[in-house]
């Protein structure tokens, strides 16, 4: 359970991360051909997360009703009191300056394989 929560959280936080590099794909050179090699690896990327779940659980979704477990449930809440002063320091923090990433320089530059590796 904490395992499907924190793989949950990392996919919302990463979403727009690819957006954002779809777009600078888009945005290069050759864009089309970059943007289109990124959409078929994504999509051959959630094709193969899909086969690995139907694999894994034999195409059965979870028991309903089920409980569970005293160390899950410890687990949520010890995840969930550490992310409190965690987010207050934070929010306290001043923001420092962002430097521009390596890899949006040499974005005209990219090849097909990058931009499928972006996806």
């Amino acid at each position: 359970m904490v395992l499907d929560l924190v793989v949950t959280g990392l996919a919302i936080s990463l979403g727009p991360l690819h957006n954002s590099a779809f777009i600078l794909l888009l945005s290069s050179r050759r864009g089309v051909r970059l943007g289109l090699a990124f959409l078929l690896s994504w999509l051959a990327n959630l094709i193969a997360v899909i086969a690995m779940v139907v694999l894994l659980t034999g195409g059965q979704p979870p028991a309903h009703h089920s409980t569970p477990s005293t160390a899950a449930i410890g687990a949520k809440l010890a995840i969930g009191l550490a992310l409190v002063p965690y987010s207050a320091y934070q929010h306290r923090r001043p923001p420092c300056p962002h430097s521009p990433l390596r890899w949006i320089a040499g974005i005209d530059d990219a090849s097909l394989v990058t931009a499928a590796g972006l996806a």
